[in-house]
């Protein structure tokens, strides 16, 4: 059974350690680097969460979820969004369909509306990360002709919506 769950000191270290396989590292920061951005983001009073997820008790995958306001620069989302700005399913947990029982629990999470009013779901992905990209259109997220830069200047992530 999925569950998201607060990251405490408890879990810190596990979830820190947490990474996806060594060919996907290069397409998102570490957990580190996520929880960094998170506060960052809460110290400049915007709404979001990182969130540990759990499969039967066990901790095997991440999620970092924003409420990003309309017009937000580098969003500029036409409307008040959450954004599943990471996620990521541990290296040794893959290809076991978590990653879609997770994706499920956090749109769940989202769809309470945790940080306030919103009814778009928005992700951003590397057109080049299949396995990303397929997990997300299998879900339901389409592909749209917006793309928000990446911050390493390499190049812009395709923002997928939730129909």
């Amino acid at each position: 059974m999925i569950e998201l769950r607060d990251i405490t000191w408890d879990n810190l270290w596990d979830v820190i350690e947490l990474a996806p396989k060594v060919e996907q590292a290069h397409y998102i920061p570490t957990t580190a680097v996520y929880m960094a951005q998170a506060w960052v983001n809460l110290k400049a009073g915007d709404e979001g969460a990182c969130l540990a997820v759990y499969n039967n008790n066990m901790l095997v995958g991440f999620a970092k979820i924003e409420l990003v306001p309309a017009g937000l620069y580098p969003f500029d989302f036409d409307e008040d969004a959450y954004y599943l700005d990471g996620f990521l399913i541990g290296a040794k947990f893959q290809g076991k369909g978590l990653g879609r029982l997770a994706l499920g629990a956090i749109v769940a999470f989202m769809r309470n509306k945790p940080f306030g009013n919103a009814d778009a779901i928005k992700l951003s992905c590397y057109d080049e990360n299949a396995g990303a990209v397929r997990l997300y259109e299998a879900f339901g997220f389409i592909g749209l002709d917006k793309f928000i830069p990446d911050k390493s200047g390499r190049k812009d992530l395709r923002v997928y919506e939730l129909r």
